[in-house]
Parts: structure tokens; sequence; C-alpha cells
């Protein structure tokens, strides 16, 4: 079995909002743990109403919260090198995020956080509202539940080619302030204990078998942005690394019932495209 490949993962990240949160938010605002490869805080935190505004780990040490005032935060990764990617899972100790926005750059420089110069462009929206367009969008995102886990994914619906990947997240609700006590409450801020960015080959399309009997079949598909292509017959590949959408078999057995399927590969993941299966009847 194919696993797919975080590319995210051990890559440099950096907060790109203002620094106008309060000193306990600033002392977790560490990006690197968006990376580090811990998806869960097995941790569990009963009450961020008043939090003691000195215990900068009463929210542990695997949280990202941002630096900004406010719900809301600033990411950027550093892959490295431009890479596909077409899909972006977070993992949050809240259930309230609500929006995410993602953007991409032809910028392949070294930039080391200095972000001014660098034109970034929005990946196509996937839900527009009165507050604009986002590339997520969560409708339930107003529970207080402050000590559970959630798993956001952002499906880009296409495939992107980017070295920095830029975030944007906002939570529905919260409040991130200082107590009368002098105490903080930090319900506002996100809380990501995890960013991970994937790419899977998009599945193709529009499977078409043309059959005129005897022992040749041909068999082709719309193009998907994939290295190569295989076909099975059921659990059995019958074609390897095909370059071009469309495969010609020429020593069929006449008669016989095959069932095939095309799937979509790269170097680091193989995607089956379960809903092109076609029978042939040679």
């Amino acid at each position: 079995m194919y696993r797919p490949i975080n590319l995210a993962y051990g890559k440099k990240a950096y907060n790109t909002d203002p620094e106008s949160g309060n000193p306990f938010q600033s002392a977790n605002a560490m990006p690197d743990r968006l990376t580090d490869g811990v998806q869960i805080d097995p941790a569990t935190y009963e009450n961020l109403n008043d939090i003691p505004a000195d215990d900068y780990s009463a929210l542990g040490k695997l949280n990202w919260i941002g630096t900004e005032s406010s719900k809301k935060g600033n990411i950027v990764i550093d892959l490295g090198q431009a890479m596909n990617f077409n899909e972006i899972k977070l993992y949050a100790k809240s259930v309230r995020l609500k929006y995410a926005n993602v953007w991409v750059t032809e910028d392949t420089t070294d930039h080391a956080g200095d972000w001014d110069n660098v034109a970034f462009t929005p990946v196509e929206p996937v839900h527009v509202d009165e507050k604009g367009e986002w590339s997520y969008f969560n409708a339930d995102n107003n529970g207080g539940e402050d000590s559970a886990d959630s798993i956001h994914t952002i499906s880009l619906g296409k495939t992107y080619t980017s070295r920095y990947v830029r975030l944007y997240v906002e939570n529905g609700s919260g409040q991130n302030k200082v107590n009368e006590d002098g105490t903080i409450r930090m319900t506002g801020p996100p809380r990501l204990s995890e960013l991970e960015i994937y790419y899977a080959p998009e599945p193709p399309s529009g499977m078409k078998v043309e059959y005129d009997g005897g022992e040749e079949a041909t068999v082709s598909w719309v193009a998907s942005m994939s290295e190569y292509y295989q076909i099975y017959d059921r659990d059995e590949r019958i074609a390897d690394e095909i370059a071009s959408s469309s495969h010609t078999f020429k020593d069929l057995d006449p008669g016989a019932v095959y069932s095939l399927t095309v799937k979509s590969c790269s170097e680091t993941r193989i995607r089956s495209n379960r809903c092109c299966r076609r029978q042939a009847k040679p």
C-alpha cells in the first residue's frame, strides 16, 4: 500500500502575523511546531478562560497559536524547492476553525522570512460569503470544545506548484483577552498542532474501451496531471509506465471478461481512479 508523503514534514515555517498578541501567545507562536510530525496533542485542556499569565506552558509545547491578538493566524511554509501539491491538512486542538485561505508563488529564491517582496497569488476559492472568498470553510465551527481534536482537509481542486505556501486561518468564535484578575482567555486564537501538505495525482476520467473482436482492444482516457499511468484487470497490473492517455492490448483472450481500471501515478504516490472501471468482453 502506498502512503501519502507529507511534503511539509521537517520544513521551515515562518510566522507572518503582526506581533500584537499577549506574552503568553508570543511564547507559544513557534511555527516549527507545525511541521514536526506530531499531529495530535495528547493533553486535555479543561479551562482556557482564565489561564495564569505567567504559565506559558499551560497549553503544552505542541500547539502553534500565532502572534496576532485576534481569532486568526498567518503562516508561510518553505518547501525548499517548487513542489506539486493539491491538498493541505490542518490538525487543530479545538473545533472553532472556520476559514482558511491558501496562496502560492512562482518565486523560488531564498527569502529567510522576508516576505514583503514575494508576490503571492491566492488559489481558486471553494466558498464565497459576505466576508470574502475562501479556500476552505467549516460550517460547524461555533462549538466551545477547546480540548477537542479536529482535522480539516483543504482540497484545492487542482494541482499547484510552489516553493512557498502561505496559509491564513481564522476561528469562528472565542476570545483572546486579558481578564480583570490578570489571567488570560485564550479560546479565540487558532491552536494548530500540525500542518501537512500532500500531492495526490489527479485521477483520469472518461475511460473508453474500443473493441471490434479478436485479440486487440484500445483503452483511452482523459489525461490528468500524472507522471504515468497503470492499467489493472481487477487486482492484477497488466500495463505499467504508460506515458500517453491510451494503450492498446494485442494479446487478449477472446471471450474472456476483463474489468479494467486506469490509475494515475507519481514517483511518491499512486491514487486509484475508482470511478473509471469498464468491462471489456473480447
